[in-house]
């Protein structure tokens, strides 16, 4: 009966530390696309949590964020009227519903 008590609270545990950590279904689709049209361009991905270099059409996902270098110009393509255009020597949040913001 302790065995079974036991392994019951174990298995609990487990799944609830998987549900909780899952990614949610609307995480895993991109919400934008990335089109370098100057420079390099860097993406700061959940995959790595670490800044890659960015491929041109690379899909861009929640709360990653794009940075672009001195001399870079970035496009980022959330639909087919909703561009945003990333001037050099920026970062910026991928986030849906929000406006875009610039650092200085």
């Amino acid at each position: 009966m302790k065995k079974i008590i036991i392994f019951t609270l174990l298995l609990l545990a487990v799944t609830f530390t998987a549900m909780t950590s899952a990614p949610q279904a609307d995480e895993l689709k991109p919400i934008g696309t990335l089109k370098i049209i100057q420079g390099k361009v860097a993406v700061f991905t959940r995959e790595y949590l670490d800044w890659v270099y960015a491929e041109n059409g690379q899909p861009l996902y929640q709360g990653e964020l794009v940075k672009t270098d001195f001399d870079s110009v970035a496009l980022i393509i959330f639909s087919k009227t909703t561009k945003v255009k990333i001037p050099p020597d920026t970062i910026y949040e991928i986030y849906p519903d929000k406006e875009p913001e610039y650092n200085e």
